[in-house]
Protein backbone atom coordinates (compact mmCIF):
# COMPACT_ATOMS: atom_id res chain seq x y z
CA UNK A 1 0.00 0.00 0.00
CA UNK A 2 1.12 3.42 -1.08
CA UNK A 3 1.11 6.51 1.64
CA UNK A 4 2.58 9.93 0.49
CA UNK A 5 3.05 12.25 2.85
CA UNK A 6 5.39 15.39 3.96
CA UNK A 7 8.34 14.43 5.31
CA UNK A 8 8.80 14.85 8.65
CA UNK A 9 11.28 12.56 10.24
CA UNK A 10 14.98 12.14 9.86
CA UNK A 11 15.14 8.65 7.88
CA UNK A 12 13.40 10.87 5.36
CA UNK A 13 15.23 13.77 5.13
CA UNK A 14 18.61 11.52 4.66
CA UNK A 15 16.58 9.32 2.12
CA UNK A 16 15.90 12.74 0.11
CA UNK A 17 19.45 13.59 0.47
CA UNK A 18 20.71 9.84 -0.65
CA UNK A 19 18.32 10.15 -3.28
CA UNK A 20 19.64 13.27 -4.81
CA UNK A 21 23.16 12.52 -4.72
CA UNK A 22 22.01 9.65 -7.16
CA UNK A 23 20.25 12.00 -9.10
CA UNK A 24 23.45 14.15 -9.65
CA UNK A 25 25.18 11.57 -10.21
CA UNK A 26 23.11 10.38 -13.11
CA UNK A 27 22.99 14.35 -14.48
CA UNK A 28 27.38 14.01 -14.22
CA UNK A 29 27.03 10.63 -16.29
CA UNK A 30 25.05 12.23 -18.78
CA UNK A 31 26.90 16.03 -19.27
CA UNK A 32 30.43 15.39 -18.64
CA UNK A 33 30.57 19.88 -17.64
CA UNK A 34 27.72 18.53 -14.74
CA UNK A 35 29.31 18.97 -11.48
CA UNK A 36 27.86 17.19 -8.79
CA UNK A 37 26.94 19.44 -5.80
CA UNK A 38 28.22 18.66 -2.03
CA UNK A 39 26.43 17.61 1.05
CA UNK A 40 26.18 21.05 2.60
CA UNK A 41 25.30 22.48 -0.93
CA UNK A 42 22.42 19.83 -1.55
CA UNK A 43 20.91 21.00 2.59
CA UNK A 44 21.35 24.24 1.72
CA UNK A 45 19.80 24.39 -1.65
CA UNK A 46 16.48 22.17 0.31
CA UNK A 47 15.60 24.90 2.34
CA UNK A 48 13.93 26.70 -0.94
CA UNK A 49 11.89 23.60 -1.29
CA UNK A 50 8.20 24.87 -0.92
CA UNK A 51 6.70 21.52 -1.98
CA UNK A 52 8.09 17.93 -0.63
CA UNK A 53 6.32 14.98 0.05
CA UNK A 54 8.04 11.03 0.11
CA UNK A 55 6.55 8.32 -0.72
CA UNK A 56 6.44 4.65 1.75
CA UNK A 57 5.43 1.31 0.47
CA UNK A 58 4.59 -0.81 3.92
CA UNK A 59 7.24 0.97 6.11
CA UNK A 60 10.04 2.15 3.59
CA UNK A 61 10.14 5.38 2.28
CA UNK A 62 10.67 4.17 -1.89
CA UNK A 63 10.71 8.02 -3.28
CA UNK A 64 10.14 11.68 -3.13
CA UNK A 65 9.57 14.68 -5.18
CA UNK A 66 10.48 18.13 -4.28
CA UNK A 67 9.83 21.39 -5.84
CA UNK A 68 8.83 25.28 -5.09
CA UNK A 69 5.73 27.32 -5.73
CA UNK A 70 6.24 31.55 -7.11
CA UNK A 71 3.35 33.45 -5.86
CA UNK A 72 4.33 35.90 -8.15
CA UNK A 73 4.40 34.17 -11.31
CA UNK A 74 1.66 31.12 -9.82
CA UNK A 75 4.16 28.64 -11.50
CA UNK A 76 5.31 25.73 -9.31
CA UNK A 77 8.51 24.32 -10.06
CA UNK A 78 9.30 20.10 -9.97
CA UNK A 79 13.09 20.46 -8.91
CA UNK A 80 13.52 16.37 -8.52
CA UNK A 81 11.71 13.23 -8.54
CA UNK A 82 13.10 10.31 -7.35
CA UNK A 83 11.55 6.33 -7.14
CA UNK A 84 13.88 3.80 -5.72
CA UNK A 85 15.16 1.56 -8.45
CA UNK A 86 13.78 -1.95 -7.33
CA UNK A 87 10.36 0.07 -7.36
CA UNK A 88 10.90 2.20 -10.87
CA UNK A 89 7.15 1.34 -13.12
CA UNK A 90 5.33 1.01 -10.43
CA UNK A 91 3.34 4.12 -10.32
CA UNK A 92 5.47 5.45 -7.38
CA UNK A 93 6.58 8.57 -9.69
CA UNK A 94 3.25 9.14 -11.16
CA UNK A 95 1.38 9.20 -7.49
CA UNK A 96 4.46 11.77 -6.13
CA UNK A 97 3.09 14.29 -9.28
CA UNK A 98 -0.50 13.92 -8.77
CA UNK A 99 0.37 14.35 -4.98
CA UNK A 100 2.23 17.22 -6.06
CA UNK A 101 -0.01 18.89 -8.88
CA UNK A 102 -2.91 18.44 -6.07
CA UNK A 103 -1.21 20.80 -3.69
CA UNK A 104 0.63 23.36 -6.12
CA UNK A 105 -2.90 24.20 -7.40
CA UNK A 106 -4.10 24.40 -3.97
CA UNK A 107 -1.19 27.07 -3.48
CA UNK A 108 -2.45 28.69 -6.40
CA UNK A 109 -0.33 27.56 -9.50
CA UNK A 110 -1.41 27.47 -13.22
CA UNK A 111 1.00 25.75 -14.43
CA UNK A 112 4.13 23.59 -13.22
CA UNK A 113 7.20 23.82 -15.01
CA UNK A 114 10.31 21.66 -14.79
CA UNK A 115 13.80 20.77 -16.66
CA UNK A 116 14.65 17.37 -18.59
CA UNK A 117 17.29 16.54 -20.29
CA UNK A 118 16.85 15.26 -23.75
CA UNK A 119 18.93 12.98 -23.46
CA UNK A 120 17.05 10.93 -20.61
CA UNK A 121 14.61 9.76 -23.08
CA UNK A 122 12.71 7.60 -20.47
CA UNK A 123 12.20 10.83 -18.09
CA UNK A 124 10.53 12.63 -21.28
CA UNK A 125 8.32 9.49 -22.01
CA UNK A 126 7.80 9.54 -18.32
CA UNK A 127 6.96 13.59 -17.63
CA UNK A 128 5.08 13.39 -21.31
CA UNK A 129 2.79 10.75 -20.17
CA UNK A 130 1.72 12.82 -16.96
CA UNK A 131 0.60 15.42 -19.88
CA UNK A 132 3.48 17.56 -19.80
CA UNK A 133 4.07 19.55 -23.14
CA UNK A 134 8.12 21.29 -24.25
CA UNK A 135 7.66 25.03 -23.81
CA UNK A 136 11.36 25.62 -23.95
CA UNK A 137 14.67 24.55 -25.36
CA UNK A 138 17.77 25.15 -23.91
CA UNK A 139 20.91 24.67 -26.32
CA UNK A 140 24.58 24.50 -26.60
CA UNK A 141 27.54 24.21 -28.80
CA UNK A 142 30.64 22.43 -27.98
CA UNK A 143 33.65 24.55 -28.85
Amino acid sequence: MLKVKVPNEQSDEEYIEEGLISIFTLHADIDSEYQIPSRDEIKESRKSDSITFVVYEEDSCVGFIRGTYDDDTKRAFVKDVYVSPDKRLSGHARKLIETFEIEARRLGAKSIALRVDVRNAAAVRAWESCSFEPYQMQMKKEI
